[in-house]
């Protein structure tokens, strides 16, 4: 976990970055948007870089209005799948397929006249893909939306699953079984409640957890089927007991009975993203932190083993670039000093 490189990309105005997933080539690929670059507004903007986070190559992508991408994955072919959005009158999910430069094969947009959205997508065993997002059915009214499509991203099936409230679909992972784990939460009252469907191949509900009677908000961010079977989570609550916003990560049996779960995070606000399960069963999770660190919001990464228990010792790394700026603007004398500091004529001078 000891930092090791950083880069930034992006041009003279606004980027965000949404995913990063390693490539075959053990580089990386990131998406997210970008209002520096492309036609107007924001478009859909995707970095590839080497195992040393080197630039390869950039791209952007999208139409005269808004286009926004939340994930992208390498292809069996080398190519990409990216998930998104994108604003023709109204918001539409959005697929882009490339080839391995990141040049467009294909776009496809899905939802109808409603507006929906993609949050996630993969490659499914049979070179098709399953995306998952929202499809906005009235005013304060969002259903889980999941679409299934040949290698050409032509529709297979479409499926939509919610209540008279909003239904916030955040995740869908990928079964041995060949089905689905579907993850978010789902609005009662005044609260989020943690919810997540185990689907069948064909996108038929054989399983609902839903956290109805659970204290609090809960959300989940991410779900993945693990290497036991079992269905893991990471999710954000604001009721626990380490105090403000925490990380949740809670593994749960095919049966859908919870096995185990665990907290992390400080007294502040912490919240968590996504996570991977390592080489040895362990978890990797990532997200941020304004419990920890030198600033009000610092990057959050914590590694477990495979019952999700981990060394609560916080560990804290400036990076290369922030090292070298405070160490070229910064001189206490006399050092060391026990008292009072000001600033006076751009140095740090002791009284």
């Amino acid at each position: 976990g000891k930092y090791k490189w950083q880069n930034s990309f992006g041009g003279i105005n606004l980027e965000n970055c949404f995913s990063i997933q390693q490539t075959n080539d053990s580089g990386f690929v990131l998406c997210g948007y970008s209002n520096s670059f492309g036609t107007s507004g924001y478009d859909a903007y995707i970095v590839k870089t080497d195992s040393l986070g080197n630039l390869q190559w950039q791209k952007n992508y999208g139409s005269n209005d808004w286009d926004f991408t939340y994930w992208a994955e390498q292809t069996q072919d080398s190519g990409y799948i990216i998930a998104g959005e994108t604003y023709n009158n109204t918001m539409h999910a959005y697929l882009i397929k490339t080839n391995s430069d990141g040049d467009t094969l294909w776009t496809k947009r899905y939802g109808g006249t409603n507006s929906s959205g993609f949050k996630e997508v993969h490659q499914t065993p049979d070179k098709g893909y399953i995306a998952a997002g929202y499809l906005q059915v009235s005013p304060g009214n969002k259903d889980f939306f999941v679409v299934r499509t040949d290698a050409n991203g032509d529709t297979l099936w479409t499926k939509q699953y919610g209540s008279l409230s909003n239904d916030s679909c955040n995740s869908i992972a990928l079964c041995k079984d060949k089905g689905f784990l579907l993850a978010g939460n789902r609005d009662t009252l005044t609260k989020h409640k943690a919810l997540f469907y185990k689907m069948d191949s064909l996108g038929n509900i054989i399983q609902t957890v839903f956290e109805k009677n659970a204290s609090g908000n809960r959300s989940i961010s991410h779900i993945i089927e693990s290497v036991e079977g079992d269905y893991v989570l990471i999710a954000n609550t604001d009721v626990g007991g380490l105090g403000g916003q925490e990380i949740r990560m809670d593994k749960y049996n095919p049966g859908g009975w919870w096995v185990w779960g665990r907290s992390f995070g400080g007294t502040a606000d912490d919240e968590g993203y996504d996570f991977i399960q390592a080489q040895d069963s362990g978890y990797a999770l990532v997200g941020y932190t304004a419990s920890y660190g030198l600033g009000p919001d610092n990057v959050y990464i914590a590694k477990t083993n495979s019952v999700g228990s981990y060394s609560t010792t916080v560990n804290s790394y400036v990076s290369v670039k922030e090292e070298n700026a405070e160490q070229k603007s910064i001189a206490i004398y006399p050092n060391p000093s026990a008292g009072k500091f000001k600033k006076k004529k751009k140095k740090i001078i002791g009284i």
